[in-house]
Order: structure tokens, then C-alpha cells, then sequence
């Protein structure tokens, strides 16, 4: 068999068509304000390829990346402001006395991990979603991370890790980034399907 037409060099362009992926949202998250446009055409050309779509990576990804630009602008604003919140408040906290600080780094802890469980669907639905209506996208994600929790803290433990390894080494943030895409996408799909397990099975008793 010819070497160009075997499985193990598909499967090899494959992966280095996901560690290109990886490289290129590094590159267009580093204005920062680009990094939820960058990340949701991320989601996009990950689920694109995980449906069969074989189009280049360019081309599934910029023309992703430039609709609603200044709508996803906004949220990487927000985004970025609530993180700086969470930064400056943390710093804040550090001189009070130690009863007080425990109070409000549990407080702190909290709130991060509600924003990490919303970044496990909120992407993924944003991707799936017809209709790009922003309240409806962030109610069905607090809709999963409440009624799929399970799924959604594997999806906080898949993020922490994969941030753990690039804080370790630097390097891995051009390999993980769709990889872990690619992971969440599963994780939010399964929660996805085992709500609409629940609903056909109440619909059914209904009847």
C-alpha cells in the first residue's frame, strides 16, 4: 500500500492540521480582544471537521471569525473585564485577616468556577445555535451546567488540566488548544443528548 494513501499518514495530517488549528487561535487571541472571536471560530472548525467537513482551515475559520465581529468583540470585553475583577479582588484580598480571606477567596473560587463551567457549553452553543440571540445561548448554558453538572465539572477538569500543562510548559498552548476544543465539544454534545433523552422520556409518560 502506498504510504500517501495509508491510514496512519491521514491520521498524521490530521494531527498537524489540529496543532495548525491550535497555532492559529494562539495567534489571533494575542490582541486579546480578539480572543472569543478567535476561540468561537475555534469551536466552529473543530466541530466542522468532527462532522466530516473537509474545507481548508482558513477558510472555516475566518469566515467564522469575521461574522457578528463586533458582537463577539463585546464579550471578549466582557470576558476580560470579569477576569480583571476576579485579579484585582484577589489581590485585595490578600492583607485581611485570615477568617475574612477565607470567606472571600471561597466567594472568588466560586465565581471562577461558574465562569470556567459556562466556557465547557457556552461555545459549543454559540457554534450550534441557528440564531445567534445571546440570552437564549446563556440561558441553555445555565440550563446545562445545572441539569448536567456531572458532564460540566468533567469539562472544569479537562480546562484546569489542560491549563496546569501550559503553565508548566508554555510551549503546549500551540498542541492543547484544539485537542481540548475537541474534548469539550464531546462533553457538551453528551449533556446536549442526555437532556433530550430526559424530555422525549417526559414527553412519552405524557402521552
Amino acid at each position: 500500500m502506498n504510504f500517501l494513501q495509508s491510514r496512519f499518514y491521514s491520521q498524521l495530517i490530521q494531527f498537524s492540521d489540529y496543532i495548525f488549528l491550535s497555532i492559529l487561535w494562539v495567534i489571533c487571541s494575542i490582541p486579546l480582544i480578539t480572543l472569543v472571536p478567535a476561540t468561537i471560530s475555534l469551536f466552529s472548525v473543530v466541530r466542522s471537521w468532527k462532522n466530516g467537513t473537509s474545507h481548508g482551515i482558513f477558510t472555516l475559520f475566518f469566515s467564522e471569525f469575521k461574522q457578528q465581529l463586533l458582537k463577539k468583540i463585546l464579550m471578549s470585553f466582557s470576558l476580560l473585564a470579569f477576569l480583571a475583577v476576579i485579579y484585582r479582588d484577589t489581590r485585595m484580598v490578600m492583607p485581611i485577616e485570615n477568617q475574612t480571606k477565607f470567606f472571600l477567596f471561597f466567594l472568588l473560587s466560586i465565581a471562577f468556577f461558574l465562569v470556567v463551567s459556562a466556557l465547557v457549553h457556552y461555545f459549543n452553543l454559540f457554534v450550534r445555535a441557528e440564531e445567534k440571540n445571546i440570552t437564549t445561548i446563556c440561558k441553555n448554558t445555565l440550563i446545562l451546567i445545572v441539569s448536567q453538572f456531572h458532564w460540566t465539572f468533567i469539562g472544569v477538569m479537562v480546562i484546569c488540566l489542560a491549563s496546569l500543562l501550559i503553565l508548566f510548559i508554555p510551549m503546549m498552548i500551540f498542541i492543547l488548544g484544539s485537542f481540548t476544543t475537541y474534548i469539550l465539544i464531546q462533553i457538551s454534545d453528551k449533556a446536549l443528548r442526555n437532556i433530550h433523552v430526559k424530555q422525549q422520556s417526559i414527553e412519552a409518560r405524557g402521552l
